[in-house]
Formats: C-alpha cells, sequence, structure tokens
C-alpha cells in the first residue's frame, strides 16, 4: 500500500488490489531469499605436515608406545629443516598421535576378536524338549 492509503502500482495484479493473505502467500521476492548454496563437488584435502613423517613417527611410536607428544615435537624438531615445526605444534602433534593410537587400538582390538573366533572351542549343543519343537 501507498502511504497515502491508496494501493500502489506494485500491490496490485491485473487492476485488482492484493488482501494481506494473498501477499503473505506469495512470500517475499528478495535477492536475499535465495537458496542456501550447496557445494558440489568434495573440498579437496590439503597436505599436512605431518604427513611426510608419519611413517618415522609410527616406528618411533612401536619402540615406544607411552612417547609424549612433546617428545616426537622434539625428535621431529631434530630432523627436520630448521623452522618446520616450533613449540606451537605441539597440538598439531597430540592430534596425530590421537588418530594412530586410536587405529592402533582398534587393530589390536580386532586381532584379539579374530584370535578368540580362530580357537577351536566346544560348542554347545542345544537339547530342545518335545514341547519347543515348532511344527
Amino acid at each position: 500500500m501507498a502511504l497515502d492509503g491508496g494501493t500502489s502500482e506494485g500491490d496490485q495484479v491485473l487492476g485488482t488490489p492484493l488482501s494481506i493473505a494473498e501477499i503473505e502467500a506469495k512470500g517475499e521476492q528478495r535477492a536475499i531469499h535465495r537458496r542456501a548454496y550447496n557445494r558440489r563437488k568434495p573440498v579437496p584435502k590439503r597436505p599436512r605436515m605431518l604427513d611426510q613423517y608419519e611413517a618415522q613417527i609410527r616406528q618411533w611410536l612401536a619402540a615406544q608406545p607411552g612417547m609424549t607428544a612433546v617428545d616426537v615435537l622434539h625428535r621431529l624438531q631434530d630432523i627436520a629443516p630448521a623452522g618446520t615445526f616450533a613449540s606451537k605444534h605441539v597440538r598439531t602433534v597430540q592430534r596425530a598421535l590421537e588418530i594412530w593410537r586410536a587405529e592402533a587400538v582398534r587393530q589390536w582390538i580386532d586381532q584379539c576378536r579374530w584370535g578368540v573366533d580362530s580357537l577351536d572351542l566346544p560348542v554347545q549343543e542345544t537339547v530342545q524338549e518335545p514341547g519347543n519343537i515348532p511344527s
């Protein structure tokens, strides 16, 4: 509606004024009411700073499973080019160790599970009584 109480050109469709219900049903047609953007391509993974040292770190962890992230970081600072690793990278190393240790535990659990399944344990036969036999 126009400020003077009349109807403006946008409020009319083919010369008839729109009711409030019709305006609400139509909805606002503004540029900000667009559909949300959904990325269709997968986001490419960035290379991690520990990727090239992962095999070496896993060997250290196999030899000393209780090694802390600070110990790993000090060893990385010794073998990596100067300036590659700083003390602020401790949290990055902690996250990586957490993931790798969880993988090792999962593998160990799977090995234990397979070990129990491969044992030749006697199988208990269930005896069905005549009242339990389905007809």
